[in-house]
């Protein structure tokens, strides 16, 4: 079996894994030190492992004065892109604050972001390597000038999950708090590259060495086959879309919970329980036919 499928399958699992425990750690959701710790190890993580390199001249052997490898160091020094921005900022903000609304306001789309890199093209990559210590750089180190990029992904789709399922009391203030945030990232990157004019790529799908071969979206221009600048338009609807559809099913599972599941908990959590919606579903049906006798 390849390493990729092997891969596939664990992460695969262990994203179920966070969604079916849901009921039994949702109960952390205001421990202060339980998301510390997953915030922390995604922080330090993230710092120690890739962005150290960009803050001390020669860190990266690998490095080198090219016009390429410049962009690439200036724009990963300025988290241009939405995952590793995710991975500092909800990183930090989780050690810092007990209030997650804002943090998982980025959720949403550093889910999304994380799924289309993982089976769109992390999962393909991993075929390539074969050897023990290959795998193991590929999955824990990155390989060149990828620092991170497999457990980078696997870390922010994770946490982002978390946050969407172990957090409660979502509303329609959310999906906003989600646009406003997506507003302000896209403008923050806009004015990145405005101002550093050595950034020719890797700065979130907006330039269009980004969409060939070589940069971060040649995967994903391939599924689409839009060429630039369209491809940025139909990218940004689809991008909507799905965020709108993940922050939909998370706010439909709790009103259903809340209302028809577990109504005498609907001020307290939101807990998803098939054995009592069975046991809750019969008694109402139960009740319904003894009326009309």
């Amino acid at each position: 079996m390849q390493l990729g499928t092997i891969l596939m399958i664990i992460v695969s699992l262990w994203l179920l894994l966070i969604i079916a425990t849901s009921k039994f750690f949702i109960r952390f959701e205001n421990n202060y030190w339980f998301w510390f710790f997953i915030g922390g190890f995604m922080f330090f993580y993230m710092i120690i492992g890739r962005q150290i390199q960009f803050l001390i001249p020669g860190w990266n052997a690998a490095d080198d004065n090219s016009p390429f490898a410049v962009s690439i160091r200036h724009s990963r020094l300025l988290l241009l892109d939405i995952c590793p921005f995710f991975a500092i900022f909800a990183g930090f903000g989780l050690m810092v604050t007990k209030n997650k609304l804002i943090i998982r306001s980025a959720a949403p789309i550093a889910l999304f972001g994380g799924l289309i890199n993982l089976y769109g093209e992390l999962f393909r990559l991993a075929n390539q390597y074969t050897g023990k210590l290959e795998a193991y750089r590929f999955i824990f180190i990155g390989i060149g000038n990828d620092q991170l990029y497999f457990i980078l992904h696997v870390m922010t789709t994770t946490v982002a999950l978390m946050l969407i399922c172990w957090t409660t009391k979502w509303t329609p203030r959310d999906i906003l708090n989600q646009y406003l945030f997506i507003a302000i990232y896209a403008c923050y990157v806009l004015s990145s590259i405005q101002l550093d004019r050595k950034i020719t790529n890797n700065a979130n799908g907006i330039l269009i060495a980004d969409w060939y071969i070589g940069g971060e979206y040649q995967s994903v221009s391939k599924i689409l086959r839009v060429p630039f600048p369209t491809v940025i338009p139909v990218g940004v609807v689809i991008t909507m879309v799905s965020i709108t559809l993940i922050w939909a099913m998370r706010y439909g599972v709790q009103e259903l919970n809340a209302r028809i599941i577990y109504p005498s908990l609907a001020k307290k959590q939101t807990k998803f329980d098939l054995k009592y919606m069975w046991k809750n579903l019969k008694y109402n049906y139960l009740k319904r036919r003894n009326k009309s006798r």
